[in-house]
């Protein structure tokens, strides 16, 4: 499922970097085929707008999680990526004047991160119970653009040690539907080995 989600992200910005000599260093597949500015190419991820969720969630749950995926959900993602090397084309002159109203819409979002990420503790406690939640990434750490993503780490007794990428997917979709926000979910055993590397942290 990583290489799907990297198929998509790389391919758009190598047809996005071809024609306009450079490409956003975003990875997330929803921006990237907005800002191509093609009706067909949106269209499509418009179309097809729950596998992609998935296939744009495997991205942290392949690098960051023990996680499997099932044959049904890999079967599929592999179609539309067959489905999508048949279409592939980029017919806008407006990439930059997008990419900027694109940032100018982050900045607001990364100004409301903690209230984001309090809103999202208070569905986690609906769902866990009992739970820690910390902003990481290179919001805690100080060095996040506006090109970057919220990490949003979850930690309780109550997420499995290992568990499928159905029952992630689906309850990532409950906590946000906004794909700038990755969701990491670790229970506490884990978090004592991974401590590390989710410092620093800002506690919520």
């Amino acid at each position: 499922m990583f290489f799907v989600e990297q198929f998509f992200q790389l391919t758009l910005k190598y047809l996005i970097g071809k024609r306009y000599g450079d490409f956003p260093k975003i990875h997330s597949l929803k921006s990237l085929f907005e800002l191509s500015k093609d009706d067909k190419l949106i269209n499509f991820y418009k179309q097809n707008l729950d596998t992609f969720r998935e296939i744009e969630l495997s991205y942290i749950a392949s690098r960051y999680l023990d996680i499997e995926y099932s044959d049904t959900i890999a079967e599929k993602s592999l179609k539309l990526a067959k489905e999508f090397l048949e279409m592939v084309s980029i017919g806008s002159d407006e990439l930059y004047r997008t990419y900027y109203k694109m940032l100018d819409k982050n900045e607001e979002f990364f100004s409301k991160a903690v209230e984001i990420a309090k809103e999202i503790k208070e569905k986690a406690i609906k769902i866990f119970d009992d739970c820690e939640v910390f902003i990481v990434g290179s919001y805690a750490r100080g060095e996040h653009t506006l090109s970057s993503d919220l990490d949003i780490l979850i930690v309780s007794d109550k997420v499995p040690e290992k568990f499928d990428f159905e029952w992630y997917s689906s309850l990532v979709k409950v906590l946000t539907d906004d794909n700038r926000i990755n969701i990491h979910l670790v229970n506490r055993k884990g978090f004592k080995e991974l401590e590390r590397a989710y410092t620093p942290r800002i506690s919520v």
